[in-house]
């Protein structure tokens, strides 16, 4: 993997939404769908529209704080 794509995968452990839809997005041009959609699904669940639109769902809603 290159060496900013190995950035971005540690951004996405981290919890970086943007860092996780970029790197579903370099899977994808590899045709590596599997991961990528893994990696949509990622940015998705941590409120990233555009990973969202990926995986063709809505943007999930905000949780209020405080709310389980």
């Amino acid at each position: 993997m290159p060496y900013s794509a190995q950035t971005l995968q540690k951004a996405c452990e981290s919890g970086n939404a943007v860092s996780c839809n970029e790197l579903a997005s370099f899977f994808t041009k590899l045709g590596e769908t599997e991961k990528a959609q893994t990696l949509y699904q990622k940015a998705c669940g941590l409120g990233f529209q555009k990973g969202c639109q990926a995986l063709g769902s809505p943007a999930p809603s905000p949780t209020p704080p405080g709310a389980k």
